[in-house]
């Protein structure tokens, strides 16, 4: 069950200064669920929402990739990408690549580099493998390029006609030439609106495949989505991402532009990641992912941060502290203990020592890592995001125009001006 806990904030607010934010958050969130509508729902997938045609493509294409493959490459940029990998290392851990009964999914397209991409080469020479190219309209560089190489590798390992059948691409149905370009080529193209294959994309087709071939419940993920979807409707601060928005505003206010995220979770690290990344483009405290005892040289003494933790419940299976014999350490009185109880101890004791610091924290439940749960975090991330960025003033679904330092580069290798 996911709970938002707020009772560590307030050594830095006060009740009053909580509920003075309601009549800004009310007008922000009303103008989210009414004006936007169209486009919001393109990225709120839960179960009972969600295309049924397009779940079964989904599905179709799903089987046909672990039937084919037993590995899946994602080509796409960090904000294509980054929202896959938090659900697909949660639910079945940071090293499912080293579980062979699942097909193996690996991430490339963010950059340039020969030596990461050249070892991925070498990985797929032992491998069957499929494609999944995720893009607006591809016209980003990286993806591209990697889209590029790997479709040459699928060509020379498997003829031309064998190579399209491996290839599945989400670009934009609407605008320019590329879905059609890929339909008559005989590659199997799913459209996206345009506010997709970005950092809201995770829960709807774009990360529903690599997922579905990863094995992950989709249908438990939407269903968590749509769980807690309920709640991010509430115009109140029942509504979780009022609690969290509302905080993180009048924390920010204090002149504490610092956030760090912490999480005794090996696997969560790649969701603080997305978290970052998901507030990354707007004003605001900066999130930094840690893990919960890497945090001493950021945390204490410091006056201008908070913390935000995430905690989840104890598996079926904890592993035990073993009694020993030989004493080779002092640390018999824990013999019986879960690494899990020992770990709780750990982010208490983070969270009462900041606390005494004047380090105000959220505190965020999570119950089990499972799909439900995990569905859960992810829409009330995504929502908190869009609330914020409303709140600021900002076009959350607004897609980013071309840095400066984009333009530079493509001078400096004489691009043509149709770049």
């Amino acid at each position: 069950m996911f709970m938002l806990d707020i009772s560590n904030l307030w050594n830095g607010l006060s009740l009053p200064d909580l509920l003075g934010c309601e009549p800004e958050l009310f007008d922000v969130h009303r103008q989210l669920l009414d004006n936007f509508d169209d486009r919001f729902a393109d990225w709120t997938w839960q179960k009972s929402t969600a295309p049924n045609v397009v779940i079964q493509q989904l599905r179709d294409a799903a089987s046909r990739i672990r039937h084919t493959s037993d590995s899946l490459v994602v080509v796409g940029t960090d904000e294509a990408t980054l929202g896959i990998r938090p659900p697909l290392e949660l639910v079945r851990g940071c090293r499912h690549n080293d579980n062979t009964a699942k097909p193996r999914i690996y991430f490339t397209g963010n950059d340039v580099s020969s030596r990461d991409f050249r070892e991925l080469l070498n990985i797929l020479d032992d491998r069957d493998f499929s494609v999944c190219f995720i893009t607006h309209a591809g016209t980003t560089l990286e993806s591209a390029l990697a889209y590029r190489s790997l479709k040459w590798k699928l060509t020379a390992k498997y003829g031309e006609r064998e190579a399209l059948s491996r290839i599945y691409v989400f670009t934009e149905e609407n605008k320019g030439h590329l879905f059609h370009r890929m339909q008559e080529q005989g590659v199997t193209v799913f459209g996206t609106p345009r506010s997709l294959c970005g950092r809201f994309s995770v829960l709807s087709a774009c990360g529903l495949l690599p997922l579905m071939v990863a094995g992950v419940d989709v249908m438990e993920l939407l269903q968590g989505a749509e769980n807690l979807y309920e709640q991010t409707k509430l115009a109140s601060f029942d509504n979780p991402t009022w609690l969290y928005c509302a905080g993180r505003r009048l924390l920010w206010a204090q002149n504490r532009p610092v956030e760090l995220w912490a999480c005794p979770e090996q696997r969560a690290l790649t969701l603080g990641t997305f978290w970052q990344r998901l507030f990354a483009d707007v004003p605001g405290p900066m999130v930094f992912p840690t893990l919960h005892n890497r945090d001493t040289q950021l945390a204490d003494h410091r006056s201008n941060v908070f913390e935000t933790c995430l905690w989840m419940e104890e598996p079926e299976d904890p592993v035990m502290v073993e009694a020993t014999w030989d004493n080779t350490d002092p640390f018999s009185f824990l013999e019986g203990r879960s690494f899990d109880a020992i770990a709780r101890a750990a982010m208490d004791g983070r969270v009462e020592w900041h606390s005494n610091l004047d380090i105000p924290a959220f505190l965020l439940e999570c119950g089990q890592p499972n799909a439900h749960t995990v569905g859960e975090i992810l829409h009330f991330l995504e929502f908190s995001a869009v609330l914020w960025s409303a709140w600021l003033g900002y076009d959350p679904f607004t897609t980013k125009s071309i840095p400066e330092s984009r333009r530079s580069m493509l001078k400096i290798l004489d691009a043509p001006g149709s770049c």
